[in-house]
């Protein structure tokens, strides 16, 4: 299981909803107008919000099953593509158990499939797809009960990420850099693998995954995080070719540094080799910067490490390191020792440990981190836009007057 928003707690309304009706309501009389394939509602524009009921809904004669279930109370929409790309379909926010399913043709017979879903994640009862599509082209959209369920229905649609489904995974350039993304719009594929560990008594409400392809160039550690995210997500790695056969490297939910909601997953790259990246947001939608960078390892003797012009992860470990940062945006851990830490010309993120270290700034957007030693922090370099924050043993704080400081007088 994955850790996500805990199953829902489904409203009075909801426990209403049982053997194929409601138990009151004015809109039980009759089947509804879009019953039949012929009778679809249309509905317009790149996105959009209807709400419905399938109550006394039937299911017509050569009638395909929707997402392979028998359902048996569907109710039909017609859409024409306003514009060629990836849109996705979703009936979050209906309080009944959803079938949803999207094909092409013009007869209820003679339907081609062209996405459908039974549940859009583990443990939720509603449903979402993700297709591409082209512009000009007419879609049905069948709304259906799992088992014949009954309830209100509510169908939303909206232009998506075009990285969405694994097949479309967004090629990231070569060596090392930062991509933003967006899990506005996104779904969560049939056959999808749930990355991270996970509490049994948790599981996801509505998928929200977006896929990137990257090929390493050469062999040695790397690192993907999600940064400066708007949203809880969770990063995954694996090798493959196959959604439904792919092989787990690596996973991450909450950053060892950071905890939620950014992530950071490390491991061994090998030149050559392909990997699909996996970024899925648990609490809904939002965006985030997906970074990735090579992985410097100090060793356990006494180091000194230099940076490149790449944004790299630098990790010190337990002798007294000398550590200066490139040109990059690089994340830097010292590690135990008394470490002398200098950041380079990006936007820096530095860490010390247990040692009485010395963290100083250098140029760009930077933030100074102190811990368990008695350390000194230098941010000044004039621009006012670093952070510094001390730990508990008296650190010395250096600064412009408009830096944030913390912990640290």
């Amino acid at each position: 299981m994955r850790r996500r928003l805990t199953v829902r707690r489904w409203t009075a309304l909801a426990a209403c909803v049982a053997a194929g009706a409601l138990a009151a309501g004015p809109a039980q009389a009759g089947t509804p107008p879009n019953d039949h394939f012929a009778d679809a509602t249309p509905i317009v524009r790149a996105a959009g919000d209807v709400r419905a009921l399938n109550v006394n809904a039937t299911k017509e004669p050569g009638e395909p099953n929707h997402a392979d279930n028998q359902g048996g109370r569907s109710v039909w929409y017609r859409w024409i593509a306003p514009a060629s790309g990836q849109f996705a379909f979703v009936t979050f926010g209906s309080d009944f158990d959803t079938l949803l399913a999207v094909y092409t043709g013009t007869s209820v017979d003679a339907l081609t499939r062209v996405a459908a879903s039974e549940d859009a994640g583990e443990g939720t009862r509603q449903s979402a797809v993700s297709f591409r599509a082209a512009v000009g082209a007419e879609y049905r959209i069948a709304v259906d009960g799992f088992g014949g369920k009954v309830g209100r229905i509510r169908l939303r649609w909206m232009q998506g990420p075009e990285n969405d489904n694994f097949a479309d995974a967004a090629a990231l350039p070569a060596g090392y850099g930062r991509a933003q993304l967006t899990t506005v719009g996104a779904t969560w594929e049939l056959g999808e693998p749930i990355p991270a560990e996970q509490p049994e008594d948790e599981y996801t409400t509505d998928g929200a995954s977006v896929w990137f392809r990257w090929t390493a160039t050469e062999t040695g550690p790397v690192s993907f995080a999600t940064e400066a995210t708007t949203v809880d997500t969770v990063l995954a790695v694996f090798t493959g070719d196959d959604l439904h056969a792919l092989d787990l490297v690596t996973t991450n939910d909450d950053d060892p540094l950071f905890g939620c909601c950014e992530s950071r997953a490390t491991f061994t790259a090998t030149a050559g080799t392909s990997y699909a990246i996996l970024v899925d947001s648990i609490y809904g939608w939002g965006a985030s910067t997906l970074v990735w960078r090579r992985v410097l390892l100090g060793t356990r003797g006494v180091d000194s490490i230099a940076g490149s012009s790449a944004d790299e992860e630098i990790h010190g470990l337990a002798g007294a390191d000398r550590i200066r940062a490139g040109g990059g945006d690089d994340l830097v851990l010292a590690g135990d020792g008394a470490d002398l830490v200098v950041g380079g010309a990006g936007n820096d993120r530095i860490f010390g440990d247990r040692g009485a270290d010395t963290v100083a700034d250098r140029a760009g957007r930077d933030a100074l981190h102190g811990d368990a030693g008695r350390d000194r922090l230098d941010a000044f370099d004039r621009t006012g836009d670093d952070t510094v924050d001390g730990g508990a043993h008296g650190d010395r704080c250096r600064a412009d007057r408009s830096d944030r400081r913390s912990g640290c007088p």
